[in-house]
């Protein structure tokens, strides 16, 4: 029992074979629904991968557009005091 679990005789065991099904045996196990389901999945999947893409990308745009607007209002602000400044005082 311990032999087949661990040390060499593991590495020297074979491994097992994959065997094709006949069109018959792959309609009887539902193999054709498996596989369409997985389609399905990753359709799903790549779908919500553009989302998250296209949030993370709508993110940086929303965060590039907050800096821009601070930038012009701080330059807004500095002509204004630069305007004050270069009037006359009463």
């Amino acid at each position: 029992y311990g032999k087949a679990l661990s040390g060499s005789d593991v590495q020297q065991m074979e491994g097992l074979e994959g065997k094709e099904f006949d069109e018959e045996t792959e309609k009887l196990l539902g193999l054709e629904d498996i596989e369409s389901a997985l389609e399905q999945i990753d359709t799903v999947a790549d779908d919500d991968l553009r989302t998250d893409e296209t949030r993370d990308g709508d993110a940086a745009r929303d965060v590039d557009l907050a800096k821009q607007e601070a930038a012009t209002r701080e330059a807004d602000r500095d002509i204004e005091l630069e305007a004050e400044s270069e009037r006359p005082s009463d």
